[in-house]
């Protein structure tokens, strides 16, 4: 019985000692800050960006119902942004935007249909950044397999020595 209690809990250790190496993989987004500007500055501005996904918040004085930024790259427009799309102009607005950038370079962002202002226009344009961790959710049981591999080998150890032999038979 030793011995049969014994490999059960050896068996156990090697289960958890190899559960103890899985990883398994957690993905997570994150918006990183790019750029950032206030005042009069978002009127017009340059950034190196790469490829990927963005997000533009801006504060603005909307003087049009169809206040956009204007992306150049290398002097020709490659994707306009469509700010508030409002009835109502000249009045102050907030909006926030998702963009794809499909290669990396020097982009120029004009703003028009709107105007900045000196102290309460701003902008952030954020980046969608990916990254992945790996977990190790069983790393806690190598302890335990390794205690339960121990007390197996001791258990079979003891109970070989102690088990009944059987006489021989003399003649």
């Amino acid at each position: 019985m030793m011995i049969g209690f014994g490999s059960g809990l050896i068996i156990l250790g090697f289960i958890f000692i190899g559960l103890s190496y899985t990883t398994t993989t957690q993905e997570r987004k994150i918006w990183t800050n790019v750029a950032q500007r206030a005042g009069n500055s978002i009127a017009s501005f340059e950034e190196s960006l790469s490829s990927g996904q963005y997000q533009i918040a801006v504060s603005y004085w909307a003087t049009s119902p169809y206040s956009q930024y204007k992306v150049f790259d290398d002097g020709n427009q490659v994707l306009t942004i469509w700010l508030n799309g409002t009835e109502k102009s000249m009045e102050w607005q907030s909006y926030s935007r998702s963009f794809t950038i499909n290669s990396f370079g020097t982009y120029r962002f004009e703003l028009s249909g709107a105007s900045p202002s000196s102290t309460h226009s701003s902008m952030r344009l954020d980046y969608l950044s990916t990254t992945y961790d790996y977990v190790h959710p069983y790393q806690s049981l190598i302890l335990l397999g390794m205690m339960f591999l121990m007390i197996g080998i001791a258990l079979v150890v003891t109970g070989i020595i102690l088990r009944p032999r059987r006489p021989t038979s003399s003649s």
